[in-house]
C-alpha cells in the first residue's frame, strides 16, 4: 500500500504572486503601496508579506530601492525639453540647479517726508 504524502497537495490557498516588472513601474512612477497594492489587485498588509517572502524588506524598502529609476527619467527628459528650447522648463531648471530666481532687488533712495496732524475735535454741541 502506497502512504499519501502532503507533498504534492499540501491543502490550503495558494500563495500570492506579484508581477514585479509592473511592480517597478509603478514604484518609478512614485505610486503609494495602497496604489500599488489596488493595482496589483491585492492587499496592502498582502504586498508586504509577498514582498518579504521573496527576500525584500518591506514595500517602503523596496520603494527606496527602485523610486530612483524613474526621478533619473524624469529629469533626463525635463532636461531634455530644456535643451529642445522649452523656455518654461529652461526657467525652472535654472531656479532648481543655478539658484536663479525671479526676485528684484528694490531699494528706496532720497528722503520720505511725513507729517502728522492732530485729528480735528469735534466741537461739542450745545445746549438750547
Amino acid at each position: 500500500m502506497k502512504k499519501l504524502g502532503r507533498k504534492n497537495n499540501r491543502g490550503g490557498r495558494p500563495q500570492s504572486q506579484i508581477n514585479y516588472e509592473i511592480l517597478e513601474e509603478l514604484c518609478c512612477i512614485q505610486c503609494t503601496g495602497e496604489e500599488v497594492a489596488s493595482v496589483l489587485k491585492i492587499d496592502y498588509d498582502t504586498l508586504n508579506a509577498v514582498l518579504k517572502r521573496d527576500g525584500h524588506k518591506s514595500f517602503s524598502e523596496y520603494f527606496e530601492q527602485k523610486k530612483g529609476n524613474g526621478r533619473a527619467s524624469l529629469r533626463r527628459r525635463q532636461w531634455k525639453a530644456a535643451m529642445d528650447g522649452n523656455t518654461t522648463m529652461l526657467i525652472f531648471l535654472g531656479k532648481q540647479y543655478l539658484n536663479q530666481s525671479n526676485k528684484q532687488d528694490v531699494g528706496l533712495t532720497g528722503q520720505i517726508m511725513y507729517k502728522i496732524e492732530e485729528a480735528k475735535k469735534p466741537k461739542p454741541e450745545t445746549a438750547r
